[in-house]
């Protein structure tokens, strides 16, 4: 089912995960396996820096981004999987990752009662009793204990003290339990049970951990995620190095290696899930930012805590800056699906050296050079946003060719600091597109931070200053009547036709790639 405005709520992790890889297609050709998990733990790693800030915009954010990044990296092993059977990183997709090993119970829990219903508590000899005694998965769930374990609410907390010998037995039958539980998980998947809807799997985390999450503080929660990014990281360093001298490589040890890389990829499933569900509990009663940033309204008519992780994922990714709903998922940077979003320089994985940059000849720094010479800064009302998308879709071959690069104020993300990455933007224009109404002479914003700049760089050679008549307005009475509009100002453009309104778009995309690609002259 592709995601939408109309069924996101409705949507299952795999939908989320199968448009992701549309709107990311390019990321298998040109990352690399590492290159994605570095951005896993970018993320991570930003959510912990947004809650020490006490910033629910930045945390919310950079969840999402998380989120994503991991599926984009789920993805890739996938591709690995279908392209070598025997390849290292081969994983399942993401609702069969947290199933596995979350089948609507705590997996301790499960383990617990796996131990005392075989009456393994107290055993010398843990294997040999439990080979005699565990007579196979059908006999051993009975419909009673199918309906006592289905979706309980974990009680490992209620455990006042620590039954050490017990914990080492379960440790010794590690493999045992696991490959139980995956059968346990199987067995509710053939009867339907399983999980698949986004807000689903969240409500089965709230509903599994629901003592945990009145507990645990926002801040433990980020820090056991980001505990679980670093064993993941370490699964991952497993599945690419053996010692031969204490654990040599076999197809046995390989087999065992991608099972706890998937169930660590689980394990971050669940406490980003943890993390949406905490943000809420943690600034429900002074979360008016926190309402705004996933709705983009200020109507207090809906219940603030009805806001869950498929809100944090669609208002990212499936929202403009000012708060449309888009037709489906896209690429927050570029707008578009699939993203067409320039990339900086990759690291070559395959080089001799982990760490050689791709610059033969300097070539790659050229390229970015001049990608930053062709940058394009749209200046706008976000009254007018409407206007700005649709010069943003006339542009679009200029942008997939690279003949330009774009920037507006819809590139900044929640967090960042705005003024700054605004400031860098102008400093780098080749070409000053000006979106002129009577909204855009109204700001004071405009008229105060960005018109002043550009101006002067208009002044000193270094950007063109090219407006565009939105409207009828009093463009007269400012700078701007010294600067030539591209196209009649007698005639703005809501007063065409669709049709005329279009071949001026095109002429005026026709005369901004002429500027970008204009050479400099020193």
């Amino acid at each position: 089912m592709r995601v939408k405005y109309s069924n996101f709520k409705e949507a299952s992790i795999d939908d989320f995960y199968n448009d992701f890889n549309e709107v990311w297609a390019r990321d298998s050709n040109e990352r690399s396996i590492f290159d994605l998990w570095l951005h896993v733990v970018d993320h991570g790693s930003k959510i912990a820096r947004a809650v020490k800030q006490d910033n629910p915009p930045g945390i919310i954010d950079d969840i999402a981004d998380t989120t994503v990044w991991l599926m984009s990296f789920i993805s890739f092993c996938e591709k690995l999987s279908s392209n070598d059977i025997n390849s290292l990183t081969s994983i399942e997709n993401p609702s069969e990752i947290i199933w596995n090993k979350y089948p609507a119970i705590c997996p301790m829990c499960f383990d617990n009662w796996i131990i005392d219903k075989l009456e393994l508590s107290n055993s010398k000899s843990p294997l040999a009793d439990f080979n005699e005694r565990y007579k196979g998965f059908e006999e051993f769930f009975d419909e009673k204990i199918y309906n006592e374990l289905y979706l309980i609410t974990c009680d490992c907390l209620n455990r006042t003290t620590i039954n050490m010998e017990k914990n080492v037995i379960i440790d010794s039958l590690r493999t045992e339990l696991d490959t139980i539980r995956r059968e346990y998980a199987n067995h509710l998947k053939i009867k339907d049970k399983k999980l698949l809807k986004v807000m689903d799997i969240e409500n089965m985390f709230n509903k599994i951990y629901s003592n945990y999450y009145q507990v645990l503080s926002l801040e433990s929660i980020i820090f056991n995620l980001l505990g679980e990014i670093g064993e993941a990281s370490q699964a991952i360093v497993n599945l690419y190095t053996y010692d031969e001298s204490r654990e040599p490589f076999s197809y046995e040890l390989l087999k065992k290696r991608k099972q706890r890389f998937s169930e660590e990829i689980a394990d971050i499933f669940a406490w980003l899930f943890a993390a949406s569900i905490k943000i809420r509990l943690t600034y429900g009663k002074i979360a008016h930012l926190y309402y705004i940033t996933l709705t983009k309204s200020n109507k207090w008519s809906e219940n603030i805590y009805d806001l869950n992780f498929a809100d944090i994922i669609w208002a990212k990714y499936g929202m403009t800056s000012d708060g449309a709903n888009l037709a489906h998922l896209n690429c927050p940077g570029c707008q578009s699906a699939p993203c067409i979003c320039q990339r900086d320089l990759k690291i070559n994985w395959d080089s001799t050296s982990a760490f050689a940059l791709e610059t033969k000849d300097n070539s790659q720094l050229v390229n970015i050079e001049s990608e930053e010479k062709n940058l394009v800064f749209i200046s706008y009302s976000h009254k007018d946003v409407k206007s700005l998308n649709q010069i943003k879709s006339m542009l679009m071959p200029l942008l997939r060719d690279k003949k330009i690069s774009l920037w507006d104020d819809t590139r900044i993300q929640p967090g960042e600091r705005w003024r700054e990455e605004i400031d860098s933007a102008l400093s780098r224009a080749k070409v000053a597109l000006l979106l002129v109404s009577s909204d855009f002479l109204e700001s004071d914003f405009i008229a105060k931070n960005e018109l002043p700049p550009l101006l002067e760089l208009a002044k000193t050679g270094g950007t063109k200053v090219l407006w565009v008549p939105l409207s009828s307005c009093m463009y007269k009475e400012t700078e701007l009547i010294n600067y030539q509009a591209v196209c009649d100002t007698g005639k703005p453009l809501d007063t065409l036709s669709k049709p005329k309104r279009n071949k001026i778009l095109v002429d005026i995309c026709e005369k901004i790639k002429e500027y970008a690609q204009e050479k400099t002259v020193m």
